[in-house]
């Protein structure tokens, strides 16, 4: 129940998701992990204070869980047990016996407790710690964003949109910049237009470029992205794509998919970077365990996105 609750949870289907983390704990009362996902879910839902609740269950039941330890210092926790809690985060003890993964999850879940006291030079030492033993397991590698950038800033060039593809093409709006810039709250703000169907971080655009570019392709860029818009059963004519990464694209989205719109959310480049080297991403953005990765990003993104702009 658990596991079916998280395939889920990754579909975006949270009370499916919810109900089978129920039932899983209701089998078996003391499972943390089936309390902390459902944790997770609360927090999607907005519900702070249930998410609070359920993650410190998690805790009670597996004092040693590193996970729920990271989530719940990622929420605005009370002072309920803060001292009891804090006080087996910090401990020694808890980290033996952790795999690398869990001591990464203690690590951030330390920087984040501190962070949130003010504590910066205690809260940036675990940041090192924990973003250095992230960089041992996967390494940063920005040297393949900068090539795929530099690739399709070329492709940009080639062709120009045909004029007799226009028709009447449903509005596309590309929400494009770097992570922690702001673009989640901006797709909400957006999606409350029931008009607007969110498409979410899907890699449609790219998925859709290469199979553009096949040999004896009929369709246009703009018909194959439409086209895996309808598989996805979006019936509207409005979505959002927040896959911000498309920041790499928005030559070719200008040039072939009419009637797009392209919105590139930025912020202070200090704040941005530290916010990215504090995320700890779940997957994907490995050059965030590095501060001067994520300057070479963000500088690339800058540099494509000003060429683009003009």
């Amino acid at each position: 129940y658990c596991n079916l609750g998280n395939i889920f949870k990754e579909f975006g289907k949270l009370e499916d998701a919810e109900l089978l983390y129920r039932k899983a704990i209701e089998i078996k009362s003391d499972y943390a992990e089936a309390h902390s996902n459902l944790g997770i879910i609360f927090k999607e839902y907005g519900k702070l204070k249930e998410a609070e609740l359920a993650t410190r269950k998690a805790i009670e039941t597996n004092p040693d869980y590193a996970l729920a330890h990271l989530n719940l210092s990622r929420l605005k926790y009370s002072n309920t047990d803060n001292e009891i809690w804090k006080n087996k985060l910090f401990s020694k003890s808890i980290l033996n016996n952790q795999s690398r993964k869990d001591k990464i999850n203690i690590y951030f879940a330390r920087a984040n407790i501190l962070h949130n006291e003010k504590n910066y030079k205690e809260s940036a030492r675990y940041l090192k710690l924990a973003n250095k033993l992230k960089l041992n397991i996967q390494p940063s590698k920005p040297e393949i964003i900068f090539k795929k950038s530099k690739e399709l800033l070329i492709e940009s060039n080639k062709k120009s949109n045909n004029q007799e593809e226009q028709g009447n093409y449903p509005q596309s709006i590309f929400i494009v910049g770097m992570p922690r810039s702001g673009s989640t709250l901006l797709e909400s703000i957006l999606t409350m237009n029931i008009s607007i169907n969110s498409l979410g971080e899907a890699e449609i655009l790219e998925q859709s470029f290469l199979e553009s570019e096949k040999v004896n392709q009929a369709l246009s860029l703009a018909q194959v992205y439409w086209k895996r818009i309808k598989y996805l059963k979006k019936q509207t004519n409005m979505t959002t794509n927040k896959n911000l990464y498309n920041y790499q694209y928005a030559g070719i989205i200008a040039n072939r998919i009419p009637n797009a719109k392209i919105i590139h959310c930025f912020r202070n480049p200090l704040d941005n970077i530290l916010s990215i080297y504090r995320a700890h991403f779940a997957r994907g953005n490995e050059y965030a365990s590095s501060i001067i990765d994520c300057v070479d990003v963000y500088l690339d993104h800058e540099f494509v996105m000003t060429e683009y702009k003009k």
